[in-house]
């Protein structure tokens, strides 16, 4: 046995990778679901894993077994630290993996590993991507003059822009353009009570550099011309 840089051991065994490029195609697209957080998509990765595996000899299977509890140290810092213990496990992985002397009982362990890790870090994403969401929405609050869109947010929140879109719905009640729009035309609304700028300084004030897209905005919002809502603060 020798130990990667992952402090992982490693069972040394005759193993040509190249031989399981289906397997290690499914290993990624894994990590990527767990990383977006989409649990759902991610088991049924693990139960196609679980299934490629059934059908290699058993230091193949050991070998590889190795290699994705190495890819998720690799990727999630909890792993190794929180999920593997919390598994109940003590032992390095290459021990334990070595215990095994049929493929269905490894594989039945490890699917367990898998999905345990899905649920753990779905959990813990869920909160840390609500912050995320939190504050990217404080720096629309204070930004909303600025040309903001959803991709720049995701990004800011450190997520893809269709996970991003779908929490910021969860998290405020409104689409990303929906919260954006109706916080411009409440900023727009108070400097019309105001009563000190022209409407084309106000559209730009809040953000619309085309006086038509804010006003289309506005009656959509109000249902009332820009115009027309003035007169009556006037009134």
């Amino acid at each position: 046995m020798s130990t990667n840089n992952n402090g992982v051991c490693e069972l040394q065994v005759e193993f040509d990778k190249s031989r399981f490029l289906p397997i290690f195609d499914l290993l990624k697209q894994l990590t990527c679901y767990i990383k977006d957080g989409n649990a759902k998509k991610a088991e049924i990765i693990i139960n196609d894993l679980l299934n490629d595996l059934k059908v290699q000899d058993l230091n193949s299977a050991k070998q590889i077994c190795l290699d994705i509890i190495s890819v998720m140290v690799q990727n999630f810092d909890d792993f190794y630290e929180k999920i593997w213990t919390l598994c109940g496990e003590r032992q390095l992985p290459v021990y334990r993996i070595h215990e095994f002397h049929d493929i269905e009982s490894m594989l039945q362990w490890l699917g367990g590993i898998l999905l345990f890790t899905v649920k753990y870090i779905d959990a813990n994403e869920k909160n840390s991507i609500k912050s995320s969401i939190e504050r990217a929405k404080e720096y629309i609050d204070e930004h909303f003059q600025e040309d903001l869109n959803i991709a720049d947010m995701a990004n800011f929140a450190c997520v893809s822009t269709s996970y991003f879109s779908s929490m910021f719905k969860k998290v405020t009640g409104m689409t990303f353009t929906d919260y954006l729009t109706s916080l411009r035309m409440a900023k727009a609304k108070e400097l019309m009570i105001k009563g000190d700028m022209k409407i084309t300084e106000i559209a730009k004030q809040v953000g619309y550099n085309d006086y038509r897209s804010f006003h289309k905005a506005f009656r959509k919002e109000f249902n009332s011309a820009p115009g027309s809502a003035l007169k009556n603060i006037d009134k």
